[in-house]
């Protein structure tokens, strides 16, 4: 009885089914199995699927690339795994701290770009999501990377510039030379991540929601990629591999160089710790992930004929106060350039083709 009510109730035929050829018992079941899925159920997938590509569209217009709030929670994903494996735990409270800002930032961005008049507050509101989001999610890669040990790469790196003719201690001694313009130059390599939003500003009053999108594709995609090969190839930095007069050493700012040297060592030495993705000082290296945004910057007013030249000049001193305020030498200069050069021709690719609003 139940049998034959459970027959009736899928609509199936009342035959017997060992009375039926294999073939015609197989088509039942399969036709059964695809009148199934064109049902409310697929239905539903059919609308989740219209929204999130309608939705996809709206942050594309407002400057927002779906791949800048995805590939910090890709890193996360990638930190939980690689955890596991290493001395360092997470500090639970300030990584619900940074969740909890992340997805603020991301819903803002979300409701607000549904409407037209709030364009630019989801295009300001989605930058900050991907620069806070990116730093939070790199900060464990890049410090799991120090603390996994392997041979540093400082020499390799030291000889990759001297083989360019770059004498060190002759270029900190220039940039010591005027004390106004060490601090000038040093204040551009220290507001970098503050410029990045104001640059979106500019870039939203300007309209130009186009480089807004372009900017943060770029950050969001080399700041990935520079973790990744920092992880790979770790080093120390250049103030520990080159012997500098004392009176340089001293008439450097405070920390230049060295601001992240203990954390570092700690981290090689294979200490267990508690770390937090707001205990990051700057571990990388190689390549510089400081050129990479100078060099955004520059990028995004490239044919604006009057913020391009402030833009420029921003770069051009970030750039230069980046191997003695950052330690870096001049191949993490020249790796940060060409991984922004990669990516800059990809975002280029992602700009033309990306989504469009009704």
């Amino acid at each position: 009885m139940l049998f034959f009510a459970g027959r009736v109730a899928m609509g199936w035929q009342l035959q017997r089914i060992d009375t039926l050829p294999k073939e015609a018992v197989f088509k039942d079941r399969l036709a059964f199995l695809i009148e199934a899925a064109r049902k409310p159920g697929s239905e539903r997938l059919g609308a989740a699927s219209d929204v999130a590509t309608r939705l996809t569209a709206q942050l594309h217009a407002c400057g927002v690339p779906v791949a800048g709030l995805v590939l910090p929670i890709v890193n996360t994903l990638v930190t939980l795994i690689w955890l596991q494996f290493s001395v360092l735990s997470a500090k639970p409270g300030d990584v619900l701290w940074a969740a909890g800002i992340f997805a603020a930032f991301s819903l803002v961005t979300l409701v607000a770009s549904t409407f037209s008049r709030t364009q630019g507050l989801a295009a300001v509101a989605g930058t900050l999501a991907v620069v806070f989001g990116g730093f939070a999610a790199v900060s464990f890669p890049s410090a799991l990377g120090a603390a996994q040990g392997g041979a540093l790469w400082d020499s390799s790196f030291l000889w990759f510039d001297e083989l360019l003719g770059f004498n060190h201690p002759a270029l900190f001694a220039w940039f010591v030379w005027s004390p106004h313009v060490m601090q000038f130059i040093a204040g551009c390599y220290g507001l970098t991540i503050l410029v990045i939003p104001l640059t979106c500003i500019s870039l939203v009053i300007l309209k130009r929601y186009d480089r807004v999108r372009e900017l943060n594709f770029l950050f969001a995609s080399t700041i990935t990629i520079v973790v990744a090969v920092a992880a790979l190839m770790p080093a120390a930095g250049l103030i520990t591999a080159v012997r500098l007069p004392a009176d340089v050493l001293m008439a450097l700012p405070e920390e230049a160089g060295v601001y992240h040297l203990d954390l570092f060592h700690a981290l090689r030495a294979g200490m267990p710790m508690a770390y937090g993705p707001f205990d990051n000082p700057g571990l990388i290296v190689f390549p510089s992930f400081h050129t990479c945004m100078a060099l955004m910057i520059a990028y995004a007013f490239r044919d604006d004929p009057v913020m391009r030249w402030p833009a420029l000049m921003y770069c051009i001193c970030t750039v230069v106060g980046t191997v003695p305020m950052g330690s870096h030498y001049v191949a993490d200069v020249i790796g940060g350039a060409a991984i922004f050069a990669t990516c800059a021709w990809f975002g280029r690719r992602y700009r033309d083709r990306g989504p469009q609003t009704d």
